[in-house]
């Protein structure tokens, strides 16, 4: 077995539902749409292309994944949706190659939709921004997150920049509560109610901001 061949499940906090993925490349993926504030919803395998094949022949080409963008994504991408392919560098010479006509229908079908139609490789999906994905992701979801009675927000426009250790360092209490309220701080981070670069390493010495809204 390889990673190509590796099938799991991906847990997703914005669509509450779990996403069945066929490689580990592909479970990758998914931490994009998840916490990309532009995207709506994305599924995978989410629907099937007719084309003539190169023999003559009625056949259908599924899209890895169906990314649903929200009207501000819309406008910002200038798509309602994206439907990916997604493949390995040293597969995608080969499948541009034998699979120039699904390629074509689904560009087709994206058009006429109003859609776009993208391959995506690993050199954009495993960069450091993915690890700041890994990182965050367990602290997303809002039912996780331990309830203090500590105005976390106003602690974040005091500090205006800041790490998580100056912020940890502002509250009182046992190391237990100090543990609760540094959950609380990678909830907004990952939420993006706090402002993060997620380009570098998410950690305790990281720059956060509060935001100015």
């Amino acid at each position: 077995m390889s990673s190509r061949s590796v099938t799991g499940d991906f847990s997703s906090v914005k669509t509450k539902r779990r996403h069945r993925s066929e490689s580990t490349l592909e479970f990758d993926f998914f931490y994009y749409p998840e916490f990309d504030p532009l995207v709506k919803t994305f599924d995978e395998q989410p629907l099937t292309i007719p084309f003539i094949n190169e023999k003559g022949r009625k056949s259908k080409y599924t899209p890895d994944v169906k990314v649903t963008y929200t009207n501000k994504g819309a406008i910002e991408t200038g798509a309602k949706f994206s439907l990916v392919e997604i493949k390995y560098l040293n597969e995608l010479e080969e499948f541009k190659k034998e699979s120039a006509l699904k390629i074509k229908a689904a560009e087709n079908y994206c058009k006429a939709k109003g859609g776009k139609f993208e391959i995506i490789d690993e050199s954009v999906i495993r960069t450091t921004r993915l690890k700041s994905y890994h990182f965050l992701h367990r602290y997303l979801d809002p039912s996780e997150v331990p309830k203090l009675k500590i105005d976390f927000m106003r602690i974040s426009r005091e500090l205006k920049v800041f790490t998580a250790q100056n912020w940890v360092d502002r509250i009182e209490g046992s190391d237990l509560v100090k543990g609760q309220a540094l959950w609380n701080l990678w909830h907004l981070v990952a939420s993006r109610q706090l402002i993060a670069n997620f380009d570098n390493p998410v950690n305790m010495i990281s720059e956060i901001r509060a935001s100015e809204n």
